[in-house]
C-alpha cells in the first residue's frame, strides 16, 4: 500500500521482499523484529537516493513493513512491504531536512522502528563574468549551479524590466548583452544639459536565471554594475623584436570607379580634385585632375591586349586655382569646355593668384586642348570657384590689394560661347577669409528653385596659445540678384549635404564649431539641419548633440580593416585625448570598432600614453594561437616593404569581436 502526502513523486522504484515466519511458540515470549537501516546523511537536488533495510524476526514470523519519508518543507510519503526506498530529490530552493523511518510489525503484533535524517542544501548559483561589465562593451554572464547532482535542467534568462538590452544565448548557462549606455567618470550632473557627456557614472542591471526540471521553477537574481569606460581592462602589451616580427603582404586599395587608376600620380591620390568627361568617346571617362600647382589631363585608351591606358599631359603649370574649375558647354555643342582662372603675365608672381578667366577647348585632331581667354579680371584674384547652370556662370573669388581677404561674387550670362557680366556682390560679413565652395542648391525646400550658396573659411585668433588659428566656416545665401546676402549666424566646423529622411533627397547640414583653445583645434559641436524660412531667412533644426559623445575631447584615427573576419571592411578607431596629446602628459588610448553593417560602437580595450605616440594600427590577428583575436601595431606595408609588427595587445579576456 502506497500513500504520498504533499505531492506525487516520479522515478520512485520499490523492491518487494517476502518475509517468512515459523511456528508459534506459546511457551516463550515472542520478540519484535530487528531492523538495520542504511540511509544517507546528506543529498543534493536531483540526486537519486536509495535507502535500504535488513529486517530479521527472531522467531521467523512473517513481517510487514511501513516506510515513511517526510521533510520539514511539508512533504510526506508512505509505502509498505518493500525493503528498499528509492527517491529523486527535487530542486530545492531552501535548506531542507528529510527524515526517513521504517516500522516492522510481525504476525504477533510486535513492532520495531528505526529512523534516520539527512539534509539537502538549497540549490545555489555562482555567477561569473568572463570579462568586466564596462560601458559600450559586451557583457557575458555565466552560471555554475551549486548543490545539484545533475545539470540536466532547463535554463531561462531575463534582464531587468524596462531594459532594452537584448540577451543573446552563448550556451545554455551563458548569455550576453551589449551595454549600450555611454558612461564616463567625467559625467557632471551640474553642467549645462547640452554639455553633459555620458548618462551617468554607473548603471545597475539585474540578470534573472530561472532553473526548472520537473518541479517548481527556481529563480536567481544577479545585479550587474556597468562601469564607465575608464575602468576597462588594459590588455597586456607584447613587444616584438625586429627579427621575430611576423609579416603580412599588403592589400592594395580598390577604386570606386569602373576602371583601374594609374599608380602614384594625380589620379591615384584620394584627396585630389577630379572632373570627368569622355572626350574620345571610348566609353570610359577621361579625367582632369588638380594636384599642387598643376592641372593634369588623362586621356583614356585601350592597349592591343585590351588593357586600360591613361595618357597623361600637363595642361596648366605653376597655378593653384585650377581645382575650382568647372566644365561648361559654352557653345552648346554638347562638348564641355573647362572654365578656370589662370595667370597671363603682368605683375603676378605667386602661383596662387590669377588675372584671367579662360576656357580649355578639346581638339579632336590633336587629342589635346587649346586655351581661349574669356575675359581679364580687373583685380588680381585667388581662391576662385565656379558653378554653372541654365546659361549662367557664377564665380566667387578673393581679391588682392585694398579689399584683401574679402570675398566677391559675380554672375555672368553665357551667350554664343562668350560671358557677359550681369552683376557683382562684395561679401563684407567675412574678413581674412578664403573660399571653401560655391554651389547652386535647393535650400528652401522648393526643388524648382535653387539658391546660390557661398561657403567661406575664416581664421580666428585664440588667446590661449599665441599663433593658433582654427578655421571656422560661414554659410551665406546670395540673393536679390547678386546685390545682398543672408548669412547663417553660426560658425560651422563643416557644411555638407546628407539624406536625412532616407528618400534620396539631399539636404544641407552644418556642424557648429567649438574652439577648444588648444592650438588650432576646432571640434564639431552640434549638428543642424540648415534651411530657409518662409521669409527667406536662415532657419536651423537641431539634429545631434556631439557633446553627449564620451569621446568628444579625443582625436579619432579611423582605419578600415576586417575586424570580425567576415571579409567586410569595418572601422577601427583609436581615441586619444587632445589635451594629453598636445601637452605630452600621461593619458590613455581607447580602442573601439564599428562593424560594416552596424552603427554600434564597441569599446575593446585601452593602452597607456606616456607622451609618445603609438605605432600604426595594423589589424587584428590571433598572435598567440589561443583562439582569440589580438590587436597588432607596427609599420604598415608600403611599396616593396612588408608589414612589420612591433607590438601587440593580448586579448587576455577572450573578448569577442562580433
Amino acid at each position: 500500500m502506497l500513500k504520498i502526502y504533499g505531492f506525487i513523486l516520479s522515478g520512485v522504484s520499490f523492491a518487494l521482499i517476502g518475509c517468512s515466519g515459523g511456528d508459534d511458540n506459546s511457551e516463550e515470549k515472542n520478540l519484535a523484529p530487528v531492523i538495520e537501516l542504511q540511509a544517507p546523511t546528506s543529498a543534493l537536488s536531483l540526486e537519486a537516493i536509495s535507502i535500504t533495510s535488513k529486517v530479521i524476526d527472531p522467531e521467523g514470523d512473517s513481517v510487514s513493513l511501513l516506510w515513511q519519508l517526510s521533510a520539514d518543507s511539508g512533504f510526506k510519503m508512505e509505502l509498505t512491504d518493500v525493503d528498499e526506498l528509492s527517491y529523486q530529490i527535487p530542486l530545492t530552493h531552501l535548506d531542507t531536512e528529510y527524515t526517513v523511518s521504517l516500522t516492522a510489525t510481525d504476525s504477533h503484533g510486535n513492532q520495531a522502528s528505526k529512523s534516520s535524517s539527512f539534509t539537502v542544501p538549497a540549490l545555489d548559483v555562482n555567477f561569473t563574468h568572463p570579462f568586466d561589465a564596462i560601458s559600450l562593451r559586451y557583457v557575458d554572464t555565466e552560471a555554475k549551479l551549486l548543490n545539484i547532482a545533475s545539470e540536466d535542467v532547463n535554463y531561462s534568462w531575463e534582464i531587468s524590466e524596462g531594459s532594452d538590452y537584448p540577451l543573446t544565448s552563448i550556451s545554455a548557462n551563458r548569455v550576453r548583452f551589449f551595454a549600450a549606455k555611454e558612461l564616463t567618470e567625467e559625467f557632471d550632473p551640474n553642467a549645462e544639459p547640452e554639455r553633459i557627456r555620458g548618462e551617468g557614472i554607473t548603471e545597475d542591471l539585474v540578470i534573472t536565471l530561472t532553473v526548472e526540471n520537473e518541479s517548481t521553477p527556481i529563480s536567481f537574481n544577479k545585479t550587474i554594475t556597468v562601469q564607465p569606460i575608464e575602468k576597462v581592462t588594459a590588455w597586456a602589451v607584447h613587444n616584438v623584436a625586429a627579427s621575430g616580427a611576423p609579416v603580412k603582404e599588403s592589400v592594395p586599395s580598390t577604386s570606386n570607379r569602373n576602371y583601374v587608376e594609374a599608380v602614384d600620380n594625380c589620379l591615384s591620390r584620394e584627396t585630389t580634385v577630379k572632373k570627368y568627361y569622355d572626350y574620345n568617346q571610348d566609353g570610359i571617362d577621361d579625367v582632369f585632375c588638380s594636384f599642387g600647382d598643376k592641372l593634369y589631363f588623362y586621356l583614356t585608351d585601350l592597349s592591343a591586349s585590351g588593357d586600360l591606358v591613361y595618357n597623361e599631359s600637363v595642361l596648366v603649370d605653376n597655378q593653384y586655382n585650377t581645382d575650382g574649375a568647372v566644365l561648361v558647354d559654352l557653345d552648346n555643342s554638347g562638348i564641355p569646355e573647362l572654365v578656370l582662372a589662370v595667370k597671363s603675365g603682368g605683375n603676378i608672381t605667386s602661383p596662387s593668384e590669377a588675372n584671367t578667366i579662360a576656357a580649355l577647348v578639346f581638339d579632336d585632331l590633336s587629342q589635346g586642348f587649346t586655351q581661349r581667354g574669356l575675359f581679364d579680371l580687373p583685380e588680381i584674384s585667388y581662391d576662385i570657384d565656379f558653378v554653372e547652370e541654365n546659361n549662367k556662370l557664377s564665380m566667387a573669388y578673393i581679391t588682392s590689394g585694398v579689399a584683401h581677404h574679402i570675398p566677391k561674387v559675380s554672375v555672368f550670362d553665357i551667350f554664343e560661347a562668350e560671358l557677359t557680366l550681369e552683376n557683382s556682390f562684395v561679401f563684407n560679413e567675412c574678413s581674412e577669409c578664403s573660399i571653401e565652395d560655391l554651389v547652386l542648391s535647393d535650400l528652401n525646400g522648393l526643388p524648382a528653385e535653387k539658391e546660390l550658396l557661398l561657403i567661406t573659411k575664416e581664421s580666428i585668433q585664440l588667446g590661449a596659445f599665441p599663433g593658433s588659428a582654427p578655421r571656422i566656416k560661414k554659410l551665406a545665401v546670395i540673393k536679390d540678384n547678386y546685390t545682398s546676402s543672408t548669412v547663417f549666424p553660426e560658425n560651422f566646423y563643416s557644411i555638407f549635404q546628407e539624406d536625412l529622411n532616407g528618400n534620396s533627397a539631399l539636404e544641407w547640414v552644418g556642424e557648429t564649431a567649438y574652439e577648444t583653445g588648444l592650438y588650432d583645434i576646432t571640434l564639431p559641436e552640434f549638428k543642424l539641419h540648415l534651411s530657409l524660412d518662409q521669409s527667406g531667412e536662415p532657419s536651423t533644426e537641431m539634429l545631434d548633440n556631439y557633446y553627449s559623445d564620451i569621446f568628444y575631447y579625443y582625436y579619432k584615427t579611423v582605419t578600415q580593416v576586417d575586424v570580425n573576419q567576415d571579409n567586410q571592411q569595418d572601422s577601427f578607431t583609436e581615441h586619444h585625448n587632445y589635451y594629453s596629446a598636445i601637452t605630452a602628459t600621461p593619458g590613455w588610448f581607447y580602442y573601439t570598432y564599428n562593424l560594416s553593417n552596424s552603427d554600434k560602437r564597441v569599446l575593446i580595450t585601452s593602452m597607456p600614453y606616456n607622451g609618445i605616440s603609438s605605432p600604426d594600427f595594423l589589424g587584428v590577428e590571433d598572435m598567440n594561437n589561443n583562439g582569440f583575436l589580438d590587436i597588432k601595431f607596427g609599420v604598415k606595408a608600403s611599396g616593396d616593404e612588408e608589414e612589420n609588427v612591433t607590438l601587440w595587445l593580448e586579448n587576455i579576456e577572450g573578448y569577442p569581436f562580433e
